[in-house]
């Protein structure tokens, strides 16, 4: 179950996905000059930041998580508590079970697609 509302979880773990997507893809000018190379390079140079990301989110929800059990008394964290907890288990289940499959079979494909097209080249 998630943590706080849906709405709110949702709009967290989308701008944590898409924000270093859009910060790379404009880095490297991937919507003035598009091509399968440079698309797969987008994808998996965000892939090594939401990782990090992933790993502090992780981390911090267990440090919030221990300082919140040893002091149950303080109700004003119930909210921050559960949207923290509720954003990072969904940011993880998306990015091991869809974002993380998808991206090594969009490898896979840029690997294909370059291999035909020099294998068609030298024939």
């Amino acid at each position: 179950m998630i943590g706080g509302t849906v709405t709110q979880v949702s709009i967290i773990v989308i701008s944590l996905f898409i924000i270093p997507i859009l910060l790379i893809a404009f880095r490297l000018n991937l919507f003035k000059s598009f091509s399968l190379g440079s698309f797969t390079k987008v994808f998996n140079r965000a892939f090594v930041i939401q990782f990090i990301l992933g790993i502090f989110l992780l981390f911090a929800s267990m440090f919030i998580g221990r300082s919140y059990n040893s002091n149950n008394s303080v109700s004003q964290l119930d909210t921050f508590y559960s949207l923290f907890l509720g954003s990072t288990y969904t940011y993880t289940v998306i990015g091991l079970f869809y974002y993380l499959p998808s991206l090594v079979l969009l490898n896979i494909i840029t690997w294909l697609v370059i291999k035909f097209k020099s294998s068609s080249l030298k024939s």
